[in-house]
């Protein structure tokens, strides 16, 4: 699991996650290089975004960057998901400016009870989401 290294990075530590799962290691000079040399050297941050193709901010240009194969969709539903990880799948969740990774679930509590288990790269820790909430919220996933 990848840990979010600066606030607001959870895109590009979610991404690297999702990568590792399909058994893509990063670059020579992995997406938080690119990330952090936006933070401090301007320079640096145009040659980065030159060589890569894309303005960092999502995880679909990070993906796109370590050249991960990935499927991208909107206003999903819990069947998508608990599809996914019964295929061996990670599924990036993303929802409310905030990005997890969805590694498990438990599906045996009752309706509202039954939780996601998901990798938080900010909290850095493996976190119970119960699934009532997909009803909710607008989400994206990514798998």
């Amino acid at each position: 699991m990848v840990k979010q290294e600066e606030a607001g990075w959870c895109y590009a530590a979610t991404a690297m996650t999702l990568a590792r799962y399909k058994g893509i290691e990063e670059a020579s000079d992995p997406i938080w290089k690119v990330v952090a040399a936006t933070k401090e050297d301007n320079g640096g941050e145009e040659e980065i975004r030159k060589k890569y193709g894309a303005e960092f901010g999502q995880e679909d240009n990070v993906l796109k960057a370590l050249n991960v194969p990935y499927t991208h969709s909107y206003g999903v539903n819990l069947s998508t998901i608990l599809g996914q990880l019964e295929q061996g799948n990670a599924v990036i969740f993303a929802w409310s400016g905030h990005s997890r990774v969805v590694i498990g679930a438990d599906m045996t509590r009752g309706k509202e009870y039954n939780v996601l288990i998901a990798w938080d790269p900010k909290d850095k820790e493996i976190q119970e989401l119960q699934v009532g909430f997909l009803e909710d919220y607008v989400c994206e996933i990514y798998y």
